[in-house]
């Protein structure tokens, strides 16, 4: 999927950008040890918002940086200069951030796991892997620009300043969705492969 390097940060984007072409939407759990969040929800990196939402459903904080109408990509933010302020405040109120992106189709994994917490990669890696996905992890191989090393990447950003992002492909997305999964209504029917996969990542952080 290509994406525009136009936007270094929150602030230069919504200063080019219509209000109308993006929402805001945070979402905190009293009590909640983790933040399930996509910086490149809606039409940005489809899918992405709606797993968020089913991760957490009513156990977990949530934010999704939502992009509307045609040409979403534009308003991607790579994650190492994503700041848009809501989202930092929660970070720093949670111990653990899981960030859920999409990523163009490869051909040797579905999911790509990154991030600089190792014990909980490795507990989403082996549900999922153990569920029949096509997994790897930063540590299994080194993927540039998908990795999430950077300190400063905004899933790092939360309270023990270590967090997990999960890349997953556009054809595992795909077939999570009824309709085309790249148009809003071809996403409000979701298929069993959607609720199996968020459920696979739900049993991990409750366990």
């Amino acid at each position: 999927m290509k994406k525009s390097k136009e936007y270094r940060n929150y602030k230069e984007l919504k200063s080019k950008v219509a209000p109308k072409r993006f929402t805001v939407k945070p979402v905190n759990r009293l009590d909640s040890e983790f933040l399930i969040f996509t910086p490149h929800g809606g039409g940005i990196e489809p899918g992405t918002s709606e797993i968020v939402e089913e991760v957490a459903k009513e156990d977990f904080s949530h934010y999704s940086f939502e992009g509307h109408g045609n040409g979403c990509a534009s308003l991607h933010i790579t994650s190492h200069n994503f700041d848009e302020p809501k989202l930092i405040g929660q970070l720093k109120k949670h111990a653990t951030a899981i960030s859920i992106h999409g990523m163009a189709n490869r051909q040797d994994c579905d999911i790509y796991i990154g991030g600089l917490d190792v014990e909980l990669i490795e507990k989403v890696n082996k549900i999922l892997s153990t569920a029949g996905y096509s997994v790897l992890t930063r540590k299994m191989k080194s993927i540039p620009g998908l990795e999430a090393t950077d300190p400063n990447n905004v899933t790092n950003r939360c309270k023990l300043k270590q967090g997990v992002q999960i890349e997953i492909s556009d054809s595992l997305r795909k077939s999570f969705f009824k309709g085309d999964y790249k148009k809003k209504r071809g996403r409000a029917s979701k298929s069993d492969a959607f609720y199996i996969f968020c459920g696979a990542i739900r049993k991990t952080l409750l366990s």
